[in-house]
């Protein structure tokens, strides 16, 4: 085995070390979010708390949005007195929540349902390789795409579904190593070679994303990567696909990421 196959099979064994899950991720919490609580303006005519039964509320609005609690009759509500308790982070779906004294006793319940009612928005960003010293180089989904607008703990399936490169596997001039583009079996990392023809304006590869989010919508974009003729400043122009690769177990050695015709 050369070298340059040892290196290879080297990535490829790394690459395939993938979360058995597919695609699937989940998009970070952050810091802890939750409603505010408000007492009503007057109190009620019984002997009870009172809060609403629902609340149905944005998942990046949910620090705006009150959960407005009613004192019991002759009873002071005051806010500061009052905790909410959650069993679990409030991401997607309907949680439970439970309106608390300073003695830790409830007092009410309600359901909040959080939901996304605005789509994702994918935004391409383009990665640089340098030097073209014919290595690979590891590209993640998250290094092609920035997701917009998911809520915090939502989950996501996000994976390359297609490369291309607009520069031949042998172009001349280019030292001819291969292949330039391997795929993990998760389908959300590429292994792109950094080399471009010694007389070409560069190469760019171009990568194809599909997202799709918990209620079955899917979302397609592509972004760029980059090598460069050389460090003058002039960046490499994207010319017609030499070759281009769809990743629906077509090709020999190529994970399927998706169904054939999709």
């Amino acid at each position: 085995m050369t070298k340059t196959q040892g290196t290879l099979a080297a990535l490829i064994a790394s690459l395939a070390g993938c979360n058995p899950s597919g695609g699937s991720f989940v998009t970070p919490t952050g810091q802890p979010q939750a409603v505010r609580l408000e007492c009503a303006a007057d109190s009620g005519d019984g002997d009870a708390w009172v809060c609403p039964e629902s609340l149905q509320v944005e998942c990046t609005d949910l620090d705006e949005t009150a959960l407005v609690v009613q004192s019991p009759s002759g009873e002071v509500c005051d806010v500061t007195m009052l905790e909410l308790s959650v069993e679990e982070p409030l991401t997607l779906g309907t949680h439970r929540v439970v309106v608390r004294d300073a003695l830790d006793e409830a007092l009410c319940a309600s359901e909040v349902e959080v939901v996304r009612s605005a789509p994702l928005q994918l935004v391409s960003r383009q990665v640089k390789l340098w030097p073209p010293n014919h290595k690979l180089h590891e590209i993640r989904v998250a290094d092609c795409v920035e997701i917009v607008g998911a809520c915090p703990g939502e989950e996501l399936d996000a994976y390359f579904i297609w490369a291309s490169s607009d520069e031949a596997i042998d172009a001349k001039g280019s030292g001819k190593h291969g292949p330039d583009i391997v795929l993990s079996d998760d389908c959300q990392r590429l292994a792109l070679r950094s080399e471009r023809q010694g007389g070409s304006d560069g190469r760019v590869y171009t990568l194809g994303v599909r997202v799709i989010d918990g209620d079955g919508e899917t979302y397609e974009t592509a972004c760029t990567v980059a090598v460069d003729h050389d460090q003058s400043g002039r960046e490499a122009v994207a010319g017609a696909d030499a070759y281009r690769i769809a990743f629906d177990g077509t090709t020999a050695g190529i994970p399927g990421c998706v169904d054939n015709g999709q």
